[in-house]
């Protein structure tokens, strides 16, 4: 990136700049800034829309009360009295009652929040406060209400403020040492008996150990505040555990199993932070799998009994991300980030920060989950930036939507002082953001009047983007918003050279994120989609055109921006696509006909598959471990290639944070653990060839040393074996397997400098491999590909070598081998007419184990037929519906192919009454996941406006899809989105919107696109021509012509293409039928 007109003693200190700036434009410190920015936000808060929600949730919290006494529930009735925030105003009594009700279940944060009721005489104002103690009495109180509120429940501001007070305040340290020595006192006369109180006192003595140890001998009092905790937890003190394992361990990342252990003891006795510490470990893991995930929930709901804001705002990051097993669901992440808003944090050390009001504010900015509203929206971003945490995000939302005066009061200094403030934070994402928006602002002229023009300050706003987006980019993986940002200031040459082919890269790029993030992220996807239209249409006035028509719609119209438009269609195909329940009923469906393959045969897959399902309670199963466990056995008898993977992730470890109920049987060690389960791994990678289990060996090795002793131990015992004179051929092979395996295994962790060691153990690995393929080992030949690392690569040319090594197992029948092969060979294939029968062969062998891709290979084998497969669609479906769910990936995850299955329901499996239901579905699927969706757009919004779906469906969500897809740079189907837009629009029957001038519009639009499609493709597509013919025959856009049209519709039926894609034989068919109707 180069820099243009500047020197290196140019560059500056952002930070240094700003304050400058500051201060020259509005006479203020930072710190004046933010005070004022406080007062802007406060112009966009909604008073009485913020009081009927909390009125709302009061209720709800009463309720709650009545059912179950729930301390979460008066604690925050408490805090609504106290603070005023419900419509009968506060009430301080009533706020001391429902904390007190908090603490007698000894809830932390009410311990904490009731000392606020409480003033100091001869200091505070009585009118604020519920009593006026003498200063020894109120600090009296507070010292033991926020000891017990940090060693209960870690609250944090209790925990440093009494660190900070016992260090630099005399009477709070004279205060906490004498409860020390009252605590210490009443165990030494034996005045407890109760062994609850006293693994309180224990607790408690902990905590102040841990004060003590800023002062006096820390390694004493710290070596004291362990023994305390773990007596406290003896004595059966879940808090004392749940301390131990934070105080102890917590800062050393080589005891994480030693902290997970005690969170889980925790946990266990019932404390709800002891869940919520576990799932936040759990979910942190690199190696997170199905089997996590599943534990993560299950521990965030438990924790969730006590509906803190972090817990809530967790549990919809899960709905909004689809990091369940079930399909995302935005519009309860909304009502889970809604209710979060109207509580408080459980204040734990492991409370993340608030997000929820960024996230309602984006949601209801943008309509996503929600119906869209700009107004709320600035409520909650401005909520964010007075009342609460984590406002960095809110701030730039706030500004922008002051800046381009979609809220008011619209006053541009405001948004300027928003973007500066956010300058300030430490985010290096939201700085770029912020920097950009004020080089922005500083650039436009028509501000010159009133003194915000300035090209100097622009150009050193601009500099530092650069220079920050520069050093994420060669530092580390960029998000999409800087990807985006980068792809405009090449576009536009902001401080950096203008070129327009980097531009396109960085927005590509930008639109690669849109399944890596949040709505955050995906929302910078659609904006760079958008850009990268645009300038492609730079150098080509009709594309340019084209556009401008269709934003001129969108902004008159609609009174809405194309960008939103984008992200608008993502959460309309949501709404329609799950209507249905169709994902739900394919797992029914799915675990009815496993039970029945059962009764007729011996089925491994249907063991296998049934072991999942009740292994995480889908379909029309419940949970139930010990079935699972069943069911797992016999496929492992019946050589299921993936069931002894799964049977593994049945069984816990204390240490890595398992719980009873979520395992069939939880060992106390690590060590334990990886005794028992090590072999079942190994043999599930080096037998099975599962590479599931290769990927967790090689975290378990790379982080736990008892992974590397058991290892070493394994090869030994193999090794032993190997001299028992009575093996078997067979069994010696699978000794050799194992070794090389486990030989291969120990190099993961060499660095360059071990390259000799590496060098003579892949030495060994090759020998003992070699002699298991000469003792006839079935997957001996494919671990060999593994461990030179071709079975991983990315193959861009094909490498006979590959083939060869792989050649033994694949003649000894190994299947994963075969599958493996056949994928190898297909990426090769170009030439649908020369499939090798072995290649189908392989695959569907595969596809009867349910074998990762296999069931999607062969739907698309199916789909487009070949030498060896003819096309037959019905059976096209049931392979994808079975790769949907015995893939095991969420079923919104599965995407691939999905839209020409839906196509298939429509247009060729649409006898059944649901068809348009699974249509929809599929085209969800495809929409979901992929931003360039515009196919699934434009056939989703036609069922919406046909009233297949329901008969209430919007016109305006169609509209809105047909128009994403018009913006998609793929020429024929962007001619499609214009099409349907023009019978949108011509359609008398929508009275509401009919416009025969705009319908024109789209049609000649269409017609053009369609003729250049066909001027500059060399693959003339039967779509395009029968497109073409529509618009002849009825006169859509130009002149009717039914000789011209007859040409197209020839041109289109005539196509000799026995391979077309699924859509345009469609089209091929529909165009022979209007000839046979003409003549």
């Amino acid at each position: 990136m180069m820099f243009i007109g500047d020197n290196e003693d140019e560059v500056y200190d952002q930070e240094e700049f700003l304050g400058r700036e500051v201060a020259s434009l509005w006479y203020f410190s930072f710190d004046d800034l933010a005070e004022d920015v406080v007062n802007i936000a406060t112009k966009y808060i909604l008073q009485d829309y913020a009081r009927k929600l909390y009125d709302d949730a009061a209720i709800k919290w009463k309720q709650q009360i009545k059912i179950n006494n729930n301390a979460h529930a008066h604690y925050q009735l408490a805090y609504y009295y106290q603070h005023g925030y419900l419509t009968s105003g506060q009430d301080y009594q009533l706020a001391l009652q429902h904390y007190e009700a908090a603490i007698d279940q000894n809830y932390a944060p009410a311990m904490y929040d009731i000392c606020s009721l409480y003033g100091c005489q001869g200091k505070d104002n009585p009118s604020h406060y519920i009593e006026l103690l003498k200063e020894p009495q109120l600090l009296q109180m507070k010292v033991k209400l926020y000891v017990k509120a940090a060693a209960i429940g870690q609250h944090r501001k209790a925990a440093f403020q009494t660190f900070q007070r016992y260090k630099y305040m005399k009477q709070w340290r004279n205060y906490i040492d004498d409860l020390d020595k009252e605590y210490k006192l009443t165990i030494k006369k034996n005045q407890l008996t109760n062994k609850k109180k006293l693994g309180a006192i224990y607790n408690q003595l902990g905590f102040l150990a841990v004060v003590k140890s800023q002062l006096e001998n820390k390694v004493e009092e710290l070596k004291a505040a362990y023994d305390y905790f773990h007596l406290a937890g003896k004595f059966g003190n879940a808090s004392g555990y749940l301390n131990y394992g934070y105080y102890n361990y917590e800062k050393h990342d080589n005891y994480s199993s030693e902290r997970t252990k005690y969170y889980l003891k925790a946990a266990q006795m019932g404390h709800y932070l002891g869940w919520y510490m576990l799932m936040r470990y759990l979910i942190t893991s690199e190696a997170l799998n199905p089997a996590e995930l599943d534990r993560c929930l299950t521990y965030l709901k438990t924790a969730s009994q006590y509906q803190t804001a972090d817990f809530l705002s967790q549990l919809g990051v899960l709905h909004l991300e689809s990091q369940l097993q079930s399909t995302s669901n935005e519009a309860q992440a909304f009502q889970y980030f809604l209710q979060a808003t109207l509580c408080n944090e459980s204040m734990s050390v492991e409370s993340v920060g608030r997000h929820e009001f960024f996230y309602v504010g984006f949601m209801y900015e943008h309509g996503i989950g929600i119906e869209k509203d700009v107004i709320k929206a600035a409520h909650f971003y401005a909520s964010s930036i007075i009342y609460h945490g984590d406002s960095s995000l809110a701030l730039c939302r706030l500004a922008k939507l002051i800046e381009k005066r979609k809220i008011t009061p619209a006053d541009i200094d405001a948004a300027v002082k928003l973007h500066e403030t956010a300058g300030t934070y430490s985010k290096s994402q939201l700085k770029i953001y912020a920097h950009y928006r004020l080089a922005r602002i500083f650039s436009r002229q028509d501000l010159k009047d009133i003194g915000l023009y300035s090209k100097d300050s622009s150009r050193r706003h601009l500099q530092g983007v650069a220079l920050d987006i520069l050093g994420k980019t060669t530092q580390q993986h960029p998000r999409s918003i800087e990807y985006y940002l980068t792809g405009k200031m090449n576009e536009n040459g902001y401080f950096i050279e203008k070129n327009d082919r980097k531009a396109l890269h960085y927005y590509q790029l930008a639109a690669m994120c849109y399944n890596e993030g949040d709505v955050y992220e995906r929302y910078y996807s659609c904006k760079a989609m958008i850009k990268k239209a645009k300038l492609l249409a730079k150098n080509n006035s009709h594309y340019q055109q084209e556009l401008h028509f269709l934003d001129h719609t969108i902004y008159s119209i609609q009174q809405n921006s194309p960008v939103d438009i984008y992200v608008q269609s993502y959460y309309i195909a949501w709404k329609y696509g799950t209507m249905g329940h169709v994902g739900y009923q394919l797992q029914q469906s799915a675990f009815q006909k496993y039970q029945q393959h059962l009764e007729a045969s011996t089925n491994a897959n249907a063991y296998y598959q049934l072991g999942y399902y009740y292994q995480y309670g889908m379909g029309a199963s419940r949970k139930d471990l010990q079935q699972a466990l069943q069911y797992y056995r016999v496929a492992i008898r019946l050589n299921h290639p993936l069931a002894r993977y799964d049977l593994c992730w049945l069984y816990g470890c204390e240490e890595n944070g398992d719980d009873q109920s979520v395992c069939i049987h939880v060992y106390h060690t690590t060590k334990e653990y990886c005794d028992a389960m090590m072999e079942q791994f190994v043999q599930s990678a080096s037998l099975d060839g599962d590479l599931r289990s290769v990927k967790t060996l090689r975290y378990y090795y790379n982080h736990y040393n008892d992974c590397r002793t058991t290892t070493k131990e394994l090869i030994d015992k193999l090794q032993q074996r190997m001299q028992n004179q009575q093996l078997s051929l067979d069994e010696k092979g699978k000794c050799y397997n194992q070794i090389g395996f486990l030989l291969w295994l120990t190099c993961a962790n060499l660095d360059h400098e071990q390259a000799l060691a590496k060098k003579r153990i892949m030495l060994k690995v090759s020998d003992y491999l070699i002699r298991a393929i000469e003792c006839g080992c079935p997957s001996a030949s494919l671990i060999r590909l593994l461990v030179t690392g071709r079975l991983e690569e990315q193959h861009e040319v094909f490498n006979q070598d590959y083939i060869d090594i792989i050649q033994p197992s694949v003649v000894s029948g190994h299947i994963r081998a075969r599958y493996q092969l056949a994928l190898y060979l297909l990426s090769f294939q170009e030439d649908k007419s020369t499939i090798d029968k072995h290649v189908v062969d392989y695959l569907r062998s595969a596809s009867l184990l349910g074998l990762e891709e296999a069931p999607l290979e062969m739907s698309i084998m199916y789909r487009d037929g070949n030498n060896i497969v003819r096309p037959n669609v019905i059976k096209a479906a049931e392979y994808y519906d079975q790769y949907l769910i015995e893939s095991h990936l969420p079923i919104g995850d599965c995407y691939q192919e999905a839209f020409d299955i839906g196509f298939m329901h429509e247009h060729y499996i649409n006898q059944h009454h649901d068809y348009a239901m699974k249509a929809a579905f599929y085209y969800w699927l495809h929409i979901k996941n992929q931003l360039d969706s515009a196919y699934a757009q434009c056939y989703l919004a036609k069922l919406i406006e046909k009233n297949k779906l329901v008969t209430t469906a919007s016109l305006q969500d169609a509209i809105q899809l047909y128009q994403t897809a018009a913006y998609h740079n793929c020429i024929s189907i962007r001619g499609y989105g214009h099409y349907r837009l023009g019978k949108v629009y011509n359609n008398q029957s929508y009275k509401d919107i009919y416009d025969r001038t705009t319908a024109s519009n789209h049609f000649q639009i269409a017609h053009g696109i369609y003729r250049q499609s066909l001027d500059k493709s060399s693959d003339k597509l039967p779509s395009d021509f029968y497109h073409l013919a529509i618009l002849y025959h009825h006169g859509y856009g130009v002149t009717a012509n039914l000789d011209q049209a007859i040409d197209y519709y020839q041109a289109a039926a005539s196509i000799d293409d026995d391979f077309l894609p699924l859509y345009d034989r469609y089209f091929r068919e529909k165009a022979k039928s209007k000839l046979n109707q003409i003549r």
